[in-house]
Parts: structure tokens; sequence; C-alpha cells
């Protein structure tokens, strides 16, 4: 009788747990009439539907015919591990996050010794069990927990998915610069620093525009002001005079400084730009960095001060522009 009891606690460990949990909340909560109404009978049954769904799914061998399917058209080991953390990430988002994990996961550890990549074992499924959360968040039906919410707030599935994309897309981005990292060495200079760029700018305009997103613009607006040509032509000639004159300056306080520390200071940037191709320069330096830069100090920034008057603003969103830099 001991070892059966002892054989069910094992296999039924969480089961197990949350009995135990259930009656210590008993003595906190004392048991009444109001009992049954802790229970969400709807929530409960989709939860079943779904999951009954999911295993007939997964007794056809369906997931299993996809995850082959798309690991057949891999030819890296970088997209292997792409390929998996990523199945995982939205597989969770229809299919809940643990029946992703528990379809996946086996298949993936197949894969990998498949591939002989025992090594990138433990890194891989870390990632496809932080990816599966991580896309569970997206959808209703992702997780319990976004389930019951999902019955709680009254909200529309769109409102719901539209609530939690950027969530969604910002830890997309952050998976995609994990899996890059344990790839390095494989990647030439280059192509590893536009990467990373193309990684960076992306995750962090979504926390930028997350974190500014409530402050409201300002209610007065401003009118528009075309631009003609020749208004254009002059407020160019100004701004390259202007960059120009810092730029002397900076080379003078640059000098001025060797001579005071005795010491030859370096430019790491002119130097990483000069030591780049020109179309790693051309995405990095004029196609991704200006344009996200001019969206979120220009744009989003700019647009939420203005309240405190024109001088303000463009102060406020220069101060920011050169702290971020």
């Amino acid at each position: 009788m001991g070892k059966r009891v002892t054989d069910f606690l094992k296999r039924e460990t969480v089961l197990s747990a949350a009995a135990v949990l259930a009656v210590i909340s008993c003595f906190l909560v004392r048991p009444d009439r109001e009992y049954l109404g802790y229970v969400d009978l709807r929530t409960l049954i989709l939860l079943f539907c779904l999951m009954a769904v999911m295993e007939g799914f997964k007794q056809l061998g369906a997931f299993q015919m996809l995850s082959a399917c798309l690991l057949r058209r891999v030819g890296s080991e970088r997209g292997l591990a792409a390929c998996l953390v990523f199945l995982c990430f939205l597989g969770s988002m229809v299919i809940t996050n643990d029946v992703s994990l528990v379809t996946f996961v086996p298949f993936g550890l197949l894969a990998l010794e498949m591939a002989g990549l025992g090594g990138r074992v433990c890194l891989t499924v870390t990632l496809m069990t932080i990816a599966a959360n991580l896309g569970s968040m997206l959808t209703p039906i992702g997780n319990p927990q976004n389930l019951y919410l999902y019955g709680r707030s009254g909200m529309s599935a769109g409102g719901f998915v539209a609530l939690m994309f950027p969530y969604a897309a910002l830890s997309a981005q952050l998976l995609a610069a994990a899996l890059l990292q344990p790839f390095r060495a494989r990647m030439g200079e280059d192509l590893w620093f536009v990467v990373c760029m193309l990684c960076m700018y992306p995750a962090a305009f979504l926390v930028f525009w997350l974190l500014i997103r409530r402050i409201p613009k300002d209610p007065a607006g401003r009118p528009d002001m075309p631009l003609r040509a020749g208004r254009f032509l002059g407020i160019f000639i100004i701004c390259v005079g202007v960059m120009y004159a810092g730029n002397l300056l900076g080379q003078l306080i640059s000098q001025m400084a060797d001579r005071l520390t005795g010491r030859q200071s370096v430019n790491a940037v002119v130097e990483l730009v000069m030591g780049m191709d020109t179309w790693a320069v051309f995405l990095a330096a004029v196609a991704a960095a200006p344009v996200m830069e001019e969206l979120l100090f220009r744009k989003l920034l700019l647009d939420r001060v203005s309240v405190f008057g024109d001088r303000t603003a463009i102060l406020l969103s220069g101060v920011v522009f050169g702290l971020a830099h």
C-alpha cells in the first residue's frame, strides 16, 4: 500500500502538491456555501475541450508530421535550433504552452541527436521552454491563465491579441537575439554587427513605445507646415554647417585631451565603420539606425513632450537623443 502511494506521488507530483495546498487553504479560508462559486466551470470546460482536441491531434501524429516537414527544409545548425525554438513559440499560441512542450521537446531532442548537436541540447531545450511560455501570452487559448482572464475580462479575442501583441513581438526579438550568440563564430563580423543592429532596434522601439504609449499627446496639436524645396535646401545647408562645426569642435577637444594626457584617443565607432563592408555600413548606419532613431526621438517622444512648448520639446528630445548615444 505504501509503495503504491509513493509511486502515485512520484507520478502525479503536481496533482499531489495541488491537493496538499488545497487542504491547507481550507484552514485559511473556512469552507462554506461560497466555495461552489469559486469554481469557474466555463473556463474548466473550455480547457478540457481544448486539451481533448489537442490530444487527438497528438495521437494522430499531426504535430510530428508538421515538425518533420519544417525541419526537412533546414540546412544549418542555427536554422535547426531556431526552427525548434519557434515551433514552441508559435505552437503554444494555439495548442497551449504545456502541449507545445510535451509535443515538440521530445521531437527536438531526437532531431538534435540525429544532427550530431548533442552539445546544444541543454541550450536549445531551455530556449524552447522559454519560447513556449512567451508565445502562449499572445492568445486566449495559449495557457490556462489566459483562458481564465479572457473569460473574466469580457474582451473580444481580437482585443486580447492586440493588447498582448507588442509583448509577444518583443519576446520574439529577444529569442532571436538569444539564438544568435551561440553561433556567432560561424558568422562574419560584418554580418554579426548588422544582425545585432536589426535585432536591437526593433526591440528598443517596442520597449520605448510600451513605456510612453499611455502618455497623452498634445491635444492642441501643431498645424502642418508645408516644406517647400527652397526652405528644405536652406535648412539642409544650415544643418550641414552645424554638423561640420560640431565635428571640428569635437576634434579640437580631442586634441586638447591628447596633449593633456599624453595619449592618443581612439574613436572606436570610426574604426568599426571603416573596417566594415559598404553593404554593412549602409544597412546599419544609413537604414536601420537613422530610421528607428528618428521614429523614437523625433516622433514618439516629440509628440508627447510638445505639450510643454516647442523649445522645451526640442531641447528634451535632443538631450535624450544624446544620452542614448
